[in-house]
C-alpha cells in the first residue's frame, strides 16, 4: 500500500505529485484559453481536471488510512503512549477550566461588591430629621453642605439631562415670540 504502481516512489511522493498537479491546474493559463476554444478543448480540460482531482482525493484517502493504521498499531503495541497523550490533554483541559473558574470568581466578587454598595450605600452624610427645616448654619457643616449641593446637582442633572437633551433636540434653539 505504501509503494506506488507508477514508479514515482512512496505513497507520500505520489501524494506530493498529485498536489502539484492540482496546483498547476489552478495557476496555469489554460482555463482562460478554454473559454475561447472549441467544445472539444473544454471537454478535454474538464476531463483532465476531474482526473487530477480524483487522483488527489484517492491518494489523500490512502495517506489518511496509512496514518490511521499506524496510530492503531502504536496504540495496541504501546498503550502507555496513548494514556500519556490522554493525560496531557486532560491536564491542559483542567488548567484551562481553572483559569476560567478564576475569571468567573473575579466577576462574582465584582458583582457582589456592586450589589453590596447598592444595598448599603456608604453613609458619609448624616441624616437630616424630616420634621425640621434646617438652615445651613444649624446642623450641617459647610463642607457637608457643599457636598450635599454637589450631589443634589449631579442627581438632578442626571435625571433632567436626557429630557433636556430631547427637548433641545426637537425644539432647536429657543424661540422668542
Amino acid at each position: 500500500m505504501a509503494m506506488s504502481t507508477n514508479g514515482i516512489g512512496t505513497l507520500m511522493d505520489e501524494f506530493e505529485e498529485a498536489t502539484r498537479q492540482c496546483l498547476t491546474l489552478l495557476v496555469e493559463n489554460e482555463p482562460f484559453n478554454v473559454k475561447t476554444g472549441t467544445s472539444a478543448d473544454k471537454n478535454l480540460h474538464q476531463t483532465n481536471v476531474e482526473q487530477t482531482i480524483s487522483k488527489f482525493i484517492d491518494l489523500a484517502r490512502q495517506v489518511d488510512n496509512y496514518f490511521l493504521q499506524n496510530a492503531f498499531f502504536i496504540s495496541v503495541a504501546k498503550p502507555e503512549i496513548n494514556i500519556n497523550n490522554e493525560v496531557t490533554v486532560m491536564r491542559e483541559e483542567i488548567a484551562y477550566k481553572d483559569k476560567l473558574i478564576q475569571k468567573y470568581e473575579e466577576k462574582i466578587k465584582l458583582w457582589k461588591n456592586v450589589l453590596d454598595n447598592h444595598r448599603h450605600p456608604p453613609s458619609a452624610i448624616p441624616a437630616i430629621p424630616h420634621n425640621t427645616n434646617p438652615t445651613p448654619s444649624d446642623h450641617i457643616p459647610v463642607s457637608q453642605q457643599q457636598y450635599l449641593q454637589r450631589q443634589t446637582q449631579q442627581q438632578m442633572s442626571n435625571v433632567q439631562s436626557p429630557m433636556y437633551q430631547l427637548q433641545q433636540k426637537f425644539q432647536g434653539p429657543p424661540r422668542f415670540t
